[in-house]
């Protein structure tokens, strides 16, 4: 039977010096970047990769007001439409 190609992790980490009320880790992606959700204190929240505690890749940001940026993301900013 083949190994699975992805391995499912959770972790939980409280995080104050970016203010963020928690950080979930749910899985992995190819490049070496983690997906993640991120959940700030003002209301607004990110769910995509990131690589090394920065957001890298695709995400998704939702502002607090219900808008929101989704796309590309390199060295923590958006990168894209």
């Amino acid at each position: 039977m083949p190994q699975p190609k992805w391995r499912a992790q959770v972790n939980i980490r409280i995080i104050v010096r970016r203010q963020i009320s928690f950080f979930l880790v749910f899985d992995f992606t190819e490049a070496g970047r983690e997906k993640v959700c991120e959940n700030y204190k003002n209301g607004s929240r990110y769910e995509g990769e990131v690589r090394n505690g920065v957001r890298e890749g695709k995400g998704k940001y939702y502002y607090n007001n219900g808008g929101y940026y989704e796309g590309s993301w390199k060295d923590g900013k958006m990168n894209g439409k």
